[in-house]
């Protein structure tokens, strides 16, 4: 069977215009206001941004963070900032529009984590130094990829359905 070679760029085509591509909050904000917003949005994760570039992306904040750097220390989640327990953009592994779904679900599973950020490269030719910045575009996740592969298998079995007459026996 072929590989699944999509692209993220394709998936988030796909997407409903209704959808988001990312949901974020501000790094000042409470961790209280960042668990409030993904109950909320049913999301296990925010892309963490500065609120004046809401799309450079500065550290992501997941349930885990809450539950491992908050939660279990007992820490007030009203009184700690977003950007005290997130992880931060040099530690984040993120891809880019141009990743396959297969690249992305590896690099998940390989390094066990639910929500990837992508990131694309913007060239600001007015700006001097250097013009080429990271700009955020989209966050995955893995229920999003698993549903990506369900409907690419879906479509395989019905190709074949149509190729090869039923019943075979």
């Amino acid at each position: 069977m072929a590989q699944h070679s999509w692209t993220v760029q394709q998936v988030l085509d796909e997407r409903s215009p209704a959808v988001k591509n990312y949901y974020w909050i501000d790094q000042s904000a409470s961790v209280l206001e960042a668990i409030a917003k993904m109950v909320e949005l049913d999301s296990g994760s925010l892309c963490v941004v500065d609120e004046s570039s809401p799309d450079v992306l500065v550290g992501i904040i997941t349930e885990r963070d809450y539950l491992r750097k908050v939660a279990l220390l007992n820490r007030n989640s009203g009184n700690t900032r977003v950007a005290e327990i997130m992880t931060t953009r040099e530690s984040i592994i993120h891809v880019s529009p141009q990743h396959t779904v297969q690249e992305c679900m590896n690099l998940m599973l390989k390094q066990r984590f639910r929500h990837l950020p992508v990131l694309n490269t913007e060239v600001d030719w007015e700006k001097k130094g250097s013009p080429q910045r990271e700009v955020l575009v989209a966050s995955i996740s893995q229920r999003d990829l698993i549903d990506e592969f369900a409907r690419y298998h879906e479509a395989q079995v019905r190709y074949l359905e149509d190729f090869i007459p039923f019943p075979i026996w």
